[in-house]
């Protein structure tokens, strides 16, 4: 039976403030679902946008930024739906004229069409609401691709004399072949290796010595990934978890405007407790994973620990206060909070989109808890952090080497093999020292350690999450410190291509990386 509570906001918040704070969400947060509209009328709103956003900074008044957002037409921001959709061509290079990092890189630009256009013109397709029901798999995945695939093609870094290269990058979408091609399993088996043998055939510039600097974009993890491409192309952009010192584990990308760098940092608003009436939210299905062996010790199950035990613990001893409708409802700690199974499926065209609800729900939160699911990485961390709703994650200990009592930290589930800076892109560790250079993500994230005699103890993820509640100035602090970082885990596109410290520039970081 699916799981239903939301407690509505206290009787403190007027009808009016609930209607400016809900009207002041769908402005700044603009929906994720694509729709098909003229190129050039979207590409003259998102442009319009930016030079208004880039007024204001410009100004050094960020007080006005949240009344930019206000004052653009309601409709207007409704159409800025996906950054994919912008022709390359017209990406202005602002800010873009030259490369800000120690190397060059080549991009293979006459492979053959089934490497390419062949792929991507097929995605741009899916992504519209007329293609878009759901049936392809990883369709994140395959935006993160697409993404990549053009940032490096119009990257100021990149070289047009192989020769002096430091890079070449083969603008192939491993993951989009596999996902597009009919078939499923482990090891991409639907891609043939005779396809990938002709890839490489194709690579003039491939040999034993330059096998190493070859860059391959293939945003899954190795268990799902073709294993000529783990063996042929080891410099590889990767979701993680990552294996061996030459793969780059890289954020998923997020096609909204609103997630764009130069929103991001305009929106004073996102990185403040204004505006936000709920203590924490939470939003999963709770059904397992039929494809994942033992059912009963697959991630997803502590997503359905963590809805009982809070509902147990909160719920059915609390104390049942009334809000302005006159009906019941439950407190953690002293405000009201969201606790949901399942997004509200729209029934009319008028109704926001469901993308567009979970959106508002982050955005009105504090917190968010992150519950494990099939894979160390999710894309949820990073929606969260878009809205500036602060991350609480569970814990535990692995062992690394059992012979030298060596261990690190996991950030998944208690039996989980991988250490969190392995699976969460660029994470900052003791040994970095370059500002610039990944994501302190303990900076602001909240994290609870499992219970060692009890891994299906979800509790004490509820007691930090508490604790850090009922302390405004911690929770102030750590959402200025996620705001601090925010930009490296997200890729401008458009007029916010190659400007910023983004997620792109992260991976070129790394990449630089690999040349010492």
């Amino acid at each position: 039976m699916p799981i239903r509570v939301i407690a509505q906001p206290r009787s403190n918040v007027s009808s009016k403030g609930l209607t400016e704070i809900l009207g002041l969400a769908v402005l700044v947060v603009f929906g994720l679902v694509v729709t098909q509209v003229n190129t050039t009328a979207h590409l003259k709103l998102y442009n319009g946008f930016v030079n208004q956003v880039t007024t204001v900074r410009q100004q050094g008044d960020s007080s006005d930024a949240t009344a930019v957002l206000r004052n653009i037409n309601d409709s207007s921001i409704l159409q800025l739906s996906s950054m994919l959709e912008f022709p390359v061509s017209e990406w202005p290079t602002i800010g873009a004229s030259r490369c800000r990092h120690n190397f060059s890189f080549f991009v293979y630009d006459d492979l053959p069409t089934n490497f390419t256009t062949d792929l991507e013109t097929p995605l741009l397709d899916i992504l519209s609401s007329k293609t878009q029901n759901g049936t392809y798999h990883g369709v994140e995945n395959m935006e993160t691709e697409y993404a990549l695939v053009q940032l490096f093609r119009t990257s100021p870094c990149r070289t047009y004399n192989a020769s002096e290269a430091n890079f070449w990058v083969v603008p192939y979408m491993s993951f989009a072949d596999c996902s597009l091609s009919p078939g499923y399993g482990p090891g991409c088996p639907q891609v043939n290796q005779k396809k990938l043998e002709v890839l490489s055939s194709h690579l003039k510039y491939y040999n034993q010595q330059t096998q190493n600097r070859h860059v391959a974009v293939q945003l899954y993890d190795n268990y799902m990934s073709p294993k000529y491409m783990r063996r042929h192309f080891p410099l590889r952009i990767m979701t993680g978890p990552q294996e061996t010192d030459t793969e780059i584990v890289a954020p998923l990308f997020c096609h909204s405007p609103s997630g764009q760098p130069s929103v991001m940092l305009s929106d004073k608003q996102r990185w403040t407790s204004k505006g936000r009436i709920y203590g924490f939210a939470a939003v999963y299905g709770t059904k397992l994973n039929p494809r994942m062996r033992p059912r009963n010790r697959q991630p997803r199950r502590w997503r359905q620990l963590f809805y009982d035990q809070f509902q147990a613990r909160y719920e059915k001893s609390a104390t049942v206060t009334t809000n302005v409708k006159n009906s019941s409802t439950f407190l953690f700690g002293d405000m009201p909070y969201i606790l949901e199974s399942s997004v509200p499926t729209p029934v009319n065209s008028n109704e926001k989109p469901r993308a567009n609800i979970l959106d508002n729900w982050y955005r009105q939160s504090h917190i968010c808890p992150i519950l494990p699911g099939d894979s160390s990485w999710m894309r949820r961390v990073y929606d969260v952090i878009q809205n500036g709703c602060i991350p609480a994650i569970m814990e535990s200990t692995i062992t690394l080497d059992a012979g030298k009592n060596k261990t690190t930290a996991g950030w998944w589930v208690p039996h989980g093999k991988y250490a969190v800076d392995k699976a969460f892109p660029f994470f900052q560790t003791s040994r970095d020292n370059n500002l610039n250079i990944d994501v302190d993500y303990r900076s602001f994230v909240i994290v609870a350690h499992y219970n060692s005699s009890n891994q299906d103890d979800m509790t004490p993820l509820m007691d930090e999450m508490l604790e850090v509640l009922q302390n405004p100035v911690e929770l102030e602090r750590r959402r200025q410190a996620m705001s601090e970082y925010a930009v490296r885990l997200f890729y401008g596109l458009g007029r916010d291509a190659h400007v910023y410290n983004d997620a792109f520039s992260q991976i070129l970081y790394q990449l630089e990386g690999q040349l010492k």
